[in-house]
């Protein structure tokens, strides 16, 4: 990459960043996983070139395309993507049009869309340890969403109770939870966090109070973890929630 096309994509990538971030460099770094505030200040100021990881955690938090700042690595991402559709297409796995079985209370859509692989149970409660993010498509069970899921997007069965409130809104466990890990997180979406030191992750609401960021259960028996280290990590956010359709295994 030469040094025009860095400072062209650091620029734009800059403008974005003050017509839409609030919080200060540190706390958008820990958010959206990029890292420290010197972090964060290099790619904005040109000092380190951007790469593929940096510019998706980017966009997610800025609520952009990458291609909005770099269309090189727009580019490369998308070669990425037809590369896992091929892929998917080689297994057998298509993309099916029939009428939804079941409801959602997060969301719902008319159409189911590719299967997606069923990761190590979630816990709602407690960090667990688990599996997660597939680097090839692989996994004994697949599940279609009904609501449209990104090319890395996966799934979880939730274990535990921390986020069933008893309500129509709550969670129960034995759901299955489709996660999308591309999606910028906001508060108030469900997400699933990770302690990268302890390699476990939990199921939660996230909100912000006070200057601080959340992982809120919604059963009031179970006490909010704050996000106060930056090995606590955002991975994915919930885009669907669901009854199981069949006797999980």
């Amino acid at each position: 990459m030469s040094e025009a096309t860095n400072t062209q994509e650091a620029s734009a990538l800059k403008r974005i960043y003050k017509a839409r971030v609030t919080m200060s460099q540190q706390a958008f770094g820990d958010l959206y996983q990029i890292g420290s505030q010197g972090m964060v200040w290099q790619y904005l100021n040109g000092k380190r070139p951007l790469n593929k990881d940096a510019a998706v955690k980017f966009a997610r938090g800025l609520n952009c395309q990458i291609e909005d700042f770099s269309p090189r690595l727009a580019d490369e991402l998308a070669a990425m993507v037809a590369s896992y559709a091929t892929n998917m297409r080689q297994q057998g796995i298509a993309l099916e049009s029939k009428e939804p079985t079941s409801s959602s209370n997060i969301k719902s859509a008319p159409l189911a869309r590719k299967a997606v692989p069923v990761i190590t149970l979630i816990r709602a409660g407690a960090m667990k340890e688990i599996d997660y993010v597939p680097e090839v498509w692989q996994g004994d069970r697949w599940e279609s969403p009904q609501e449209k899921l990104g090319p890395r997007g996966w799934a979880h069965v939730v274990e535990g109770d921390s986020m069933d409130d008893g309500t129509d809104k709550g969670i129960p466990e034995g759901w299955l939870i489709f996660v999308d890990p591309d999606l910028a997180p906001r508060a108030g979406n469900f997400v699933i966090a990770k302690d990268v030191s302890t390699q476990s992750a939990t199921f939660k609401k996230l909100t912000y109070d006070g200057g601080r960021w959340y992982l809120k259960p919604l059963n009031r028996q179970y006490q909010a973890i704050e996000i106060d280290s930056p090995e606590l990590r955002v991975i994915g956010v919930v885009t669907e929630a669901r009854p199981p359709s069949r006797k999980l295994l």
